[in-house]
């Protein structure tokens, strides 16, 4: 059975268990989310990449009625279709600045397509998918009061020495104000071999460089899990930004709850370089380049250096858009947070 069967009747799956067992729907409906984005995330890994070099917005679409916009009542529109994102990026910027003439060879235009069946798969999740983010709206009023309710229970439990569990703490996941004092926490985080909390993050940016720029960060600890962030870029909105404060939203969260090891996975080999390379010469040139010129993120670095402070950090590379599940949910998450960019949240 191929992957994309084995994930959609997972999918059907958990609509059952959601819609069947209302005791439960408040645990599966996160899942279900989860899991019908990286639904989507799958079937867009498999669908074509269209890169537009000459159009009315030149870059790379993901499917072929965006490019047909970009490409109708353009004069002289260039495009061609690619199997991966990397290649069809890279061919937007070998091609991006050069003029077309009538002595340029001209890129390779397609015929007209039939819209890809994937299209309309990934048009009928999102209407699924905004459904589901409905249901977890309504969820998180519901757990909101939970909490409320767990937080005084924790609290008369505490004054009176109490420690059995009630049945709203057993069905709540505990949150920070009920940890113990040693700095241990029951969140259910993820741990390699040698005891550091693993996480992935990204960062993401829509029309990078541009005026019109909108960045977002992703944090991904597991699967459901109540700390995974999605939110809009603070300041400049580029994709280092993005990958920055990824890191630091990263950090503060495992803070929270007492971690001092932390391993973070990141497709941003600037961001490793800066912090295991780069940052302790920056500093002692004032934060400044080799060359003379300020360090464009130090607002950001700062705030992440002072937070790793005291922490034990590893740094952990993972190829961008290579499957590798962690990775592309923080993608997804960065990617929703952009769309919040210079939102009033």
């Amino acid at each position: 059975m191929c992957s994309f069967c084995r994930l959609y009747l997972d999918i059907e799956n958990n609509f059952l268990i959601c819609f069947m067992s209302k005791k439960s729907l408040i645990f599966h409906i996160p899942t279900l989310y989860t899991k019908l984005r990286y639904f989507k995330q799958l079937i867009l890994l498999n669908m074509p990449f269209y890169a537009v070099v000459k159009g009315h917005q030149p870059g790379v679409y993901t499917t072929w009625t965006q490019c047909q916009n970009q490409i109708n009542n353009f004069s002289g529109a260039k495009y061609k279709r690619f199997e991966t994102a990397e290649q069809a990026e890279a061919f937007v910027k070998h091609n991006g600045n050069i003029t077309f003439s009538d002595t340029f060879e001209e890129v390779e235009s397609l015929p007209a397509e039939a819209v890809n069946p994937l299209e309309a798969l990934v048009e009928h999740v999102n209407e699924i998918e905004s459904n589901v983010v409905s249901v977890l709206g309504e969820i998180q009023k519901i757990k909101k009061i939970l909490v409320d309710l767990t937080s005084q229970k924790c609290s008369v439990n505490s004054s009176i020495g109490v420690k059995r569990r009630s049945p709203i703490e057993e069905c709540v996941i505990p949150m920070k104000r009920c940890d113990s004092k040693d700095g241990s926490s029951p969140m259910n985080f993820k741990y390699d071999s040698e005891g550091y909390v693993e996480v992935y993050t990204d960062g993401a940016c829509e029309n990078n460089g541009k005026f019109n720029a909108k960045a977002g960060l992703g944090v991904y600890f597991g699967e459901g899990h109540p700390l995974n962030t999605s939110e809009p870029c603070k300041g400049r909105a580029t994709n280092n930004c993005g990958e920055i404060q990824a890191a630091i939203k990263a950090v503060k969260l495992v803070k929270d709850f007492g971690k001092k090891k932390l391993s973070i996975h990141t497709d941003s080999k600037f961001l490793i370089n800066a912090m295991t390379q780069w940052l302790s010469a920056w500093k002692k040139r004032g934060w400044t380049l080799s060359d003379g010129n300020p360090v464009k993120n130090k607002i950001d670095f700062e705030e992440l250096d002072k937070e790793i402070q005291g922490m034990n950090i590893k740094w952990k590379y993972v190829k961008a858009h290579s499957g590798i599940f962690g990775n592309e949910m923080a993608d997804q998450l960065a990617r929703e947070g952009a769309e919040k960019y210079g939102q009033s949240i």
